[in-house]
């Protein structure tokens, strides 16, 4: 039965509840145990139907959303205390094919900039809209981070280092 369908039932199901009550006030019988019943059912099922039309809305304009790794290439990346960089690239497990770092570009931010990685459990949150990646990190701990190369090979000993200088748990953790 799809959500519609669903909501459909439902709302025969309270409409039905609704005349029941209805005919048993016009019956004479006054108030009585079996009405306050009825009501009771009718507003859970009133309560069932709200949430129905709910989720059938939520589904029905729920899209996936894809965004390509590219859009975020140049995006600015902040610190908890300013920019520190721009997104020069991302990498990801050959295995898992699991994004796990943003190679941050921080030449253009300092004199002495590198490229670091940044890991993308460290992120708070991306603003797609105006190209800001915002990182749980301060501009410290980035100038302080290890240079990375895009020829070093990256394995567990390597990961470890990079979040032990961080302070950070890894995404194995």
């Amino acid at each position: 039965m799809t959500n519609l369908e669903e909501i459909s039932a439902i709302k025969a199901r309270i409409a039905k509840s609704e005349s029941d009550t209805r005919t048993w006030r016009d019956s004479g019988y006054g108030e009585s145990s079996i009405e306050a019943y009825d009501d009771a059912e009718a507003e859970e099922l009133h309560l069932e139907a709200k949430l129905a039309q709910s989720e059938a809305a939520f589904e029905k304009n729920r899209r996936p959303v894809f965004r390509s790794l590219n859009a975020l290439t140049n995006a600015t990346v902040g610190a908890n205390d300013g920019p520190i960089g721009a997104v020069s690239s991302t990498l990801f497990d050959d295995k898992s094919w699991a994004i796990r770092y943003l190679v941050v570009d921080t030449r253009n931010w300092w004199p002495d900039g590198k490229l670091v990685l940044v890991a993308r459990h460290w992120i708070d949150w991306i603003d797609w809209t105006a190209r800001i990646v915002r990182v749980r990190l301060t501009r410290e701990q980035v100038m302080n981070s290890a240079a990375y190369d895009h020829a070093t090979t990256i394995d567990r000993n390597y990961e470890q280092r990079l979040c032990d200088a961080h302070k950070r748990k890894g995404y194995w953790d």
